[in-house]
């Protein structure tokens, strides 16, 4: 994939500030400026963020690493922080959803495409149940009286 992240930050270096256009890698990357190799052009760079970076520029890529951040640091104080016998098992299911999204997200790794269904639901499932969660741990735990139902 070596190519295709060259090819990609190519285009970045065209349009630092908003980038070609969302979907617009395989249409760019076969353009003789951005052309590395034969094997430069495909569908997407195969990695989120360099994928931003080409098609959304420093403004879309910021959009992702700032909600890559605040999940590392919800992480680290959902580790840090005790929890009591009544919200043991959100507070797991937290940390395993955050660490899902985070494995999911890794920037250093190849990845599908970012404006896909089928990777979107990868991003965006974990963090929904990781919302509900967050939202019934925090409130209706004590109305439901989950101790006595276990």
């Amino acid at each position: 994939h070596a190519d295709h992240y060259k090819t990609a930050l190519k285009m970045y270096n065209d349009k630092k500030l908003i980038g070609h256009g969302p979907k617009s890698f395989r249409f760019k990357c076969s353009d003789p400026k951005y052309k590395v190799s034969k094997n430069s052009c495909s569908t997407h760079p195969h990695n989120t963020y360099l994928q931003l970076l080409s098609e959304t520029g420093i403004f879309g890529l910021l959009f992702l690493i700032l909600i890559f951040l605040n999940i590392i640091l919800k992480l680290f104080s959902s580790l840090l922080k005790s929890s009591d016998k009544v919200n043991l098992n959100f507070h797991n299911a937290k940390i395993a959803l955050l660490v899902s999204f985070l494995i999911s997200t890794f920037p250093f790794i190849p990845s599908g495409n970012f404006f896909n269904n089928w990777i979107s639901a990868v991003y965006y499932y974990p963090l929904g149940l990781y919302f509900w969660i967050s939202n019934f741990g925090s409130k209706e735990v004590n109305d439901i009286d989950f101790i006595k139902r276990s």
